[in-house]
């Protein structure tokens, strides 16, 4: 979910484009398609829980076509609602607005007040400032 962390900071800044507008579209679908899950039933996470059971969201990394690699990037398994927000953003800069809100709402049904905390959204420990992200979904 990484690859375009620059563009998003890019757009953040007002510099542009940094790629080719249908190759970033292009990325944020694949991502969407391939690192969205709808519920974590069959998904296989070996490392910290931030969704789980009938929970949405999106994986930091993803191996769809089954070439994961022996030891794949830590935290591949992981949804972290930093990188969420910071992908929801991305998406409504290039139209996709259905698409960013599916992102939001799973992140949000996560972090309900019931399921867990909805002031907090950890990644590496409390308070967090990645998920600060979010704030950009407001410009």
């Amino acid at each position: 979910m990484d690859q375009l962390t620059g563009q998003y900071k890019a757009n953040r800044a007002g510099l542009g484009d940094l790629l080719k507008r249908e190759n970033i579209v292009q990325a944020l679908r694949s991502i969407l398609r391939y690192n969205f899950l709808p519920n974590m039933h069959a998904h296989y996470n070996n490392m910290r829980v931030y969704a789980a059971g009938d929970e949405a969201g999106v994986l930091i990394c993803s191996y769809p076509h089954g070439e994961r690699p022996e030891l794949p990037p830590v935290y591949w398994a992981e949804c972290w609602t930093g990188l969420e927000y910071m992908l929801a953003r991305l998406l409504l800069d290039y139209g996709l607005r259905d698409e960013a809100l599916q992102v939001v709402q799973a992140v949000r049904a996560r972090h309900d007040g019931a399921k867990r905390n909805p002031f907090n959204e950890p990644e590496c420990g409390s308070y967090y400032a990645r998920s600060m992200s979010a704030w950009s979904l407001v410009e």
